[in-house]
Order: C-alpha cells, then structure tokens, then sequence
C-alpha cells in the first residue's frame, strides 16, 4: 500500500486532501493529516515503517512480518 495523498470523508463523502505531511525521523512513524473541502473535517493516518513493526513484534514476541516497507499499514487516529 502506498501513502495515501486523498481520502474521502467519512461524515460526507467528499474528497479530502492532504494538510499536514509530518516527515519520519529517526526511523519513526510519518503522520498525515487530511481536511474535507465539503464539510471541514479532519483525519490523520499514523504510517508505520516496516522495520519500526518488525522491532514492535519482536519486543511484544509476536512473529515478525515479511512485508516490504512498501506495504506498511496506516493506522487512522
């Protein structure tokens, strides 16, 4: 999965574009912040880098994921 650069409203249905862009440093997660142009909502999305969850498992003793960093999830907040 890619970064999401437009999402759609969950209270309107209308497009949402991108606000805020925070860069990872450090090797931690991105955070993008998204604004409805219908209704003036808001969103973000936590993006975690592959190896940030693959240390997360191994700390919590899950199995590690083989996932390219490419397909890391985004967590909404």
């Amino acid at each position: 999965m890619g970064l999401p650069n437009q999402t759609t409203c969950r209270s309107c249905s209308h497009p949402m574009e991108t606000a805020v862009t925070i860069t990872p440093v450090c090797g931690r997660p991105r955070l993008l912040a998204f604004v409805c142009s219908g209704c003036g909502g808001t969103r973000s999305d936590v993006i975690y880098p592959q190896h940030w969850l693959v240390n997360q498992a191994a700390k919590s003793g899950r199995r590690q994921s083989k996932e390219p960093q490419a397909n890391a999830p985004a967590y909404p907040i």
